[in-house]
């Protein structure tokens, strides 16, 4: 229950709670799961994270691809074919072996771990958010770690490997992040 109630509060008080009411009804407090709140972050990553402009046009949507976890993918669903800032949205629900260069948000989930450093590889200077809950996933060359510490989900951010392909991470992304790495350095 404090993991719910921790997490939406800080959610709501960052303002990144979508402004349409996709996830209004899937967050309330009872009903949060951990799945559900990394979704929630996940759908909103979009307005704290930019892309560098050669990376959408009028006919490339904004790929929201997840490899290895099927809850995720599934609370992620109803924003599948949403608008945001003038792109379509698509959720993508990859296998391992499909290529993941299409995306621009990657979340890599549980079961697919132990591949993350292969996955990271074949991405390699392509403009995508990476995200995981794995363990070390900031370190191990991933962007987001999604990390569960007794009740709470927190977010550790190595901002050096999102300059390194071009993304900027907003400041109030920055802010709710427990750890952070730029240029070598850790706060």
């Amino acid at each position: 229950m404090q993991l719910r109630i921790y997490t939406l509060l800080v959610i709501i008080l960052l303002g990144l709670l979508p402004s349409s009411d996709v996830y209004a009804k899937s967050t309330s407090a009872k009903s949060a799961t951990a799945e559900k709140i990394k979704a929630v972050y996940i759908y909103n990553f979009t307005r704290f994270v930019n892309w560098p402009e050669i990376t959408f046009s009028e006919s490339i949507p904004l790929n929201i691809c997840v490899v290895g976890d099927d809850s995720v993918a599934k609370e992620l669903a109803p924003i599948h074919n949403n608008t945001k800032g003038g792109f379509q949205i698509k959720v993508v629900n990859l296998s391992i072996k499909q290529p993941a260069r299409d995306c621009h948000i990657l979340y890599v989930g549980e079961s697919v771990e132990s591949q993350s450093d292969e996955i990271l590889k074949s991405i390699s200077g392509l403009p995508i958010l990476t995200l995981s809950s794995k363990s070390d996933f900031i370190i191990d060359g991933g962007i987001i770690g999604f990390i569960q510490r007794g009740n709470t989900i927190r977010l550790e951010i190595n901002r050096q490997v999102a300059r390194g392909v071009q993304l900027s991470i907003n400041a109030k992304l920055l802010e709710v992040a427990t750890r952070i790495i730029d240029r070598g350095a850790e706060s």
